[in-house]
């Protein structure tokens, strides 16, 4: 399936393990949602093995999946958990694809997938991190554990201690887009 050409912004948070993508993510949802602005997230799951499962054994949409079921979801409390075998190696544009259908979703953020070509948010501890994902295409800022102050890009920049910052590029981000 090739890219989608998407109508929801969308912005990539890469970074290496543990740098703090998954926390800049939590303080962005957490504050645009209380602005009332919807954001899908898609966290690729990159580090070798199966993420963990969102069914339990025993329950009926395990014992669906289990029966070879392509799509099985549960639903409670307004609360859907979905689980898609679609055998393809790059998911990406599907599962955007999916997020668009959804008329909630104002902002779509993906958490990895760093060869994708989307706009990127790069999320870095140290600056070798940093000069290591700086050849990624479409970078359009720079979150960092200690700002490098001289990253060779000219794009924002914004200290990870300082989510206000942050978070109101993304707004502004989607305001453009």
């Amino acid at each position: 399936m090739d890219q989608l050409i998407s109508s929801i912004p969308i912005v990539q948070v890469v970074g290496f393990k543990n740098c703090g993508k998954t926390s800049i993510i939590e303080n962005v949802v957490s504050s645009l949602g209380k602005k009332g602005i919807g954001v899908g997230v898609i966290k690729h799951h990159g580090h070798g093995g199966s993420p963990d499962s969102i069914d339990q054994e025993g329950t009926d949409t395990h014992r669906f999946q289990q029966a070879g079921a392509v799509v099985s979801s549960v639903e409670g409390e307004g609360i859907v958990q979905l689980q898609m075998h679609i055998g393809i190696n790059n998911p990406l544009p599907l599962l955007i694809s999916v997020y668009q259908q959804l008329n909630s979703v104002d902002l779509i953020i993906v958490e990895g997938y760093k060869d994708a070509p989307y706009p990127k948010v790069i999320v870095y501890k140290t600056a070798s991190e940093m000069s290591e994902l700086l050849e990624l295409s479409n970078v359009i800022g720079l979150i960092g554990q200690s700002m490098s102050g001289n990253c060779g890009f000219s794009v924002p920049e914004f200290s990870f201690q300082k989510p206000e910052a942050y978070i109101r590029f993304f707004e502004e981000y989607i305001r453009r887009s």
